[in-house]
């Protein structure tokens, strides 16, 4: 059983550098479910695009100070580790899940660095698991 939220995005609007949160800023409560799957797809047109992701995690209190991301594994390389996924002027792909999380709320973070006319997208997809 589970749920999950799937975001689809182009062109980030530039920013010094600008930040994106899926599903919110406040994130998703992970409250009853098991594990956490997040995939996501980082497409940078070019060398003036950067596009930075993280997963972060809270107790509840709305500070997010844990960066989730090199405790998730990553089905694709069959690693963990990753510090964060970045992509510049290239595509970067990952399948991350956390195993039996310890933390309540549940965030993506995207920073998007542009120098020049945003070329850039994203689909990120969110799945809480209940097994």
């Amino acid at each position: 059983m589970g749920t999950g939220n799937f975001y689809a995005v182009t062109n980030l609007t530039p920013g010094a550098p600008t930040t994106y949160y899926y599903p919110s800023a406040a994130g998703t409560n992970l409250d009853g479910f098991d594990h956490l799957s997040v995939r996501a797809l980082l497409i940078s047109g070019d060398a003036d695009n950067t596009l930075t992701m993280t997963v972060e995690s809270d107790n509840g209190t709305g500070t997010f100070a844990w960066d989730e991301t090199p405790g998730m594994y990553n089905w694709m390389t069959g690693t963990y580790g990753t510090a964060s996924f970045v992509a510049n002027n290239s595509t970067v792909a990952c399948r991350l899940l956390a195993f039996n999380h310890n933390a309540r709320m549940w965030r993506v973070k995207i920073v998007c660095l542009l120098a020049a006319a945003a070329n850039n997208s994203l689909i990120i997809s969110i799945r809480k698991v209940k097994v």
